[in-house]
């Protein structure tokens, strides 16, 4: 009001934390209440990423109060015990990764090979703000059957819910590395 602009306001871009988007008290919710009108939200795609990333592993292994994920806790614990391991199997491509048979034509083959040629495209570029970024990109290659010359499977780093990249860094390296891990479940796997 002070700034005599209410009028004119018709979206807002956020992310996607309860403080901004709750029902009731969410502040979206309050501002459009305040104006007494509709107000368009476009909310962070990657913080819509993280709530994708949330909910996946809510599937694997269930809610926990831990700051941090349990199953990326036992690749932690167990990295010296299989880095040599899982070195020998990207060298001998023993890794687990994208079933090109199965997919190629498909609608998820046709986004793997979209993935794949990205993150060739990102890492020849080397347009990286931080290095998670790489990391997934690299290891989405891997997955998906590309190479890259000397990579090494990074060791696992922070443990914390509170960043996708994160997430999706632990999901990459257990799924590859999901035949060297015994101790983990077969739901898990």
């Amino acid at each position: 009001k002070d700034w005599e602009v209410t009028e004119q306001v018709f979206s807002v871009c956020c992310d996607s934390t309860a403080a901004q988007t709750g029902k009731y008290n969410g502040a979206m919710t309050l501002l459009s209440n305040h104006l007494d009108q509709t107000v368009v939200w476009f909310v962070c795609r990657r913080h819509v990423i993280e709530l994708h990333a949330k909910h996946a592993m809510l599937s694997l292994s269930g809610p926990t109060t831990a700051p941090y994920e349990p199953l990326f806790k036992k690749l932690q614990d167990k990295w010296n015990l299989v880095s040599d391991e899982a070195a020998q199997a990207l060298s001998n491509d023993k890794l687990v990764k994208f079933d090109w048979a199965k997919y190629r034509g498909t609608f998820l083959g046709e986004r793997a090979e979209e993935v794949l040629q990205f993150c060739h495209r990102a890492l020849t570029l080397d347009t990286f703000e931080r290095g998670n970024y790489m990391k997934i990109c690299s290891l989405a290659v891997i997955f998906l059957g590309g190479a890259i010359p000397g990579f090494r499977l990074p060791r696992p780093g922070a443990l914390h819910n509170a960043h996708f990249m994160a997430k999706g860094i632990y999901i990459a390296m257990l799924a590859m590395l999901q035949n060297l891990l015994p101790h983990l479940s077969s739901k898990e796997k």
